[in-house]
């Protein structure tokens, strides 16, 4: 179920040039994420991305 998850994330992020990595783990793929999320959503916000 992660793995889908984390699948539909790069998915639906991917049209927002965010790219996203996942290593397998399914006991840290959340984590994994949001470590990845959280500096390319700020910066988006930053630049002042209307986008997101």
């Amino acid at each position: 179920m992660a793995e889908d998850c984390v699948k539909q994330v790069q998915k639906d992020l991917v049209s927002y040039g965010i790219q996203l990595t996942y290593s397998g783990n399914v006991h840290s793929a959340y984590i994994e994420l949001f470590n990845q999320l959280e500096p390319q959503l700020n910066q988006l916000l930053k630049n002042g991305s209307h986008t997101i």
